[in-house]
């Protein structure tokens, strides 16, 4: 893969590309947690969790899920195939469902281990001062994902503790391509219509025309967000993530246009829905304020706008990060190979050849621990006393056999400590690249069997999938009334024109709508920026 090296400084700028940071959070302690740790800390405090099917044609909004209050011993003994009577998740089958415990503040989950916040330490970025008390946790199993969205605050910083999650990432400037809307509504979150493994190109035609990120973030990296980009998650294995929101300069005008669209969307709510339907337009966790509250935060988010000249502190975060890295150099990935097997954007990994050197072999050997396993460069084109150098390992501590097998030297050296020493020892900032959107379909149909939507065998397929879904719904349907579990209003949607209702008035062709399309097209994003604009040159 051809690739260049670039000071971090010409790298990091409002349009840059995710920046993924191999071994910089090795003396975390959270770096060593596991859901078992976590479980024996915290007892019999229960946490929320996200059901969702195991089906990523038909993704699911979270008030679509159920949710249920679980312990992480009950969430363990789950994933072990082994709940106990009292287990809430005993009714839920594993290999049809995701269980997701996801957006918990950790200040609230550890509020009596407290010592715990300690475990994160973002001043190796630069944000000194930040810790677990800034962090949110998320832990899941495979399979679970967050939908497509974009946050409106901040940039993101994403510590991966265990397990791999793959990324898909999409700059501010494709927002056209992603069919934005409000509904459900979710303070600071706008979320796309598309779905991104398995995308409608006949209903979201514009979504051609983006130019996706994606990467497979291992255990030990860090991925850096920029202000505003789009992302999808998917859990690829069981997983831990620690990540926090480091407010920008921008987030005061992010404020005001949030303040105007929570407003709009209280008032246009209560007019033109029922209260269940108001209630299932609405995020998990989401509650309607009075208007008047509504109004006080209009009010203060515009004073504030007005006097953000006189401080400074949110705009120095992104300056503080940068200058924390000036001297550091970035490997920016200058093109995407696509392979069989999905490509990490950071080491390529292949088979064991014949014909490989002993020095290769060791090096990919090396670069294969279960831990960080891809933190290290590509070594393969180095003799072996180079690699020994650059994992700072002692030559005469293994052998390598013909057949690719590492065993004991005269070190007393194990395979772990070398792989320890080897991952530890090298630090490196990644750039990501974008893939076109022809390849991205060729990887969406090698990792989930799309199709495009022209195909017959497509449309059959997710027609065959959809059966399928109905029937794990009416398996989520079957959990007890004490479990939460919203889902939208029948009939909420027109489902006879299931476009956009934007794309159509821009192709000039205007669709039925109904009370959700009128809400939807009045918290658009560009018509919320362009009455955020009226306000404040009203009340200059």
């Amino acid at each position: 893969m051809a690739a260049e090296k670039h000071l971090f400084k010409n790298v990091l700028r409002p349009e840059s590309s995710p920046v993924v940071f191999s071994n910089f959070i090795t003396t975390w302690p959270a770096r060593k947690w596991s859901v078992k740790y976590l479980a024996d800390i915290l007892g019999n405090s229960q946490l929320q969790c996200k059901i969702a099917p195991l089906d990523f044609t038909d993704l699911k909004w979270e008030n679509e899920c159920a949710h249920l209050r679980i312990t992480l011993h009950q969430y363990m003994e789950w994933l072990n195939d082994s709940t106990s009577a009292n287990n809430p998740l005993r009714m839920i089958l594993h290999e049809k469902f995701s269980c997701y415990i996801d957006y918990k503040y950790m200040s609230e989950v550890f509020s009596h281990h407290s010592d715990m916040l300690k475990g994160v330490d973002w001043s190796v970025f630069g944000l000194e001062d930040r810790d677990g008390a800034d962090s949110t946790l998320w832990i899941g199993s495979a399979g679970v994902y967050t939908p497509c969205h974009q946050d409106t605050y901040g940039f993101n910083l994403v510590a991966q503790i265990a397990g791999r999650k793959r990324w898909f990432l999409f700059p501010p400037s494709q927002t056209g391509c992603l069919y934005p809307t409000r509904v459900p509504y979710e303070e600071s979150s706008v979320f796309s219509e598309v779905n991104i493994v398995c995308p409608d190109l006949h209903q979201h035609h514009l979504f051609k025309n983006s130019t996706p990120y994606v990467v497979d973030l291992e255990a030990g990296q860090v991925l850096y967000v920029p202000t505003h980009w789009w992302h999808f998650v998917e859990s690829r294995e069981d997983s831990i993530s620690i990540n926090t929101w480091v407010p920008v300069e921008s987030d005061i005008r992010s404020r005001m246009e949030e303040s105007v669209c929570r407003l709009l969307f209280n008032g246009l709510s209560r007019s033109l829905l029922s209260q269940s339907d108001q209630m299932a337009s609405l995020n998990s966790g989401e509650v309607i304020e009075e208007l008047e509250t509504d109004m006080n935060y209009l009010n203060s988010s515009f004073k504030q706008y007005k006097e953000s000249c006189s401080s400074g502190g949110a705009a120095n975060n992104l300056h503080t990060f940068l200058r924390h890295f000036k001297d550091k150099e970035v490997t920016c990935q200058s093109e995407v190979t696509m392979t069989s097997n999905f490509h990490r954007l950071i080491t390529q990994k292949r088979p064991y050849s014949e014909h490989d050197s002993d020095a290769s072999v060791l090096a990919k050997k090396v670069c294969t621990s279960s831990k960080d396993h891809n933190l290290i460069p590509d070594c393969t084109s180095m003799n072996q006393k180079q690699v020994f150098r650059k994992c700072s390992v002692d030559k005469t501590s293994l052998c390598v056999e013909p057949e690719g097998k590492l065993l004991p030297g005269k070190a007393s050296n194990n395979l772990i400590d070398i792989e320890h020493k080897a991952c530890c020892s090298y630090q490196e900032i990644v750039a990501l690249a974008p893939m076109t959107f022809e390849q991205f379909q060729s990887f969406l149909s090698e990792e989930y069997g799309y199709l495009d939507g022209d195909d017959d065998e497509s449309s059959e397929n997710s027609t065959d999938m959809t059966e399928e879904t109905n029937q794990q719904t009416e398996h989520i349907d079957s959990i007890p009334e004490h479990v939460t579990h919203r889902t939208s209003a029948e009939g909420m949607v027109n489902s006879e024109d299931s476009t956009c209702p934007i794309s159509n008035c821009q192709s000039g062709h205007v669709a039925h709508l109904n009370a959700v399309d009128v809400i939807k097209v009045v918290l658009h994003p560009d018509v919320i920026a362009k009455m955020c604009d009226v306000i404040r040159d009203a009340v200059k």
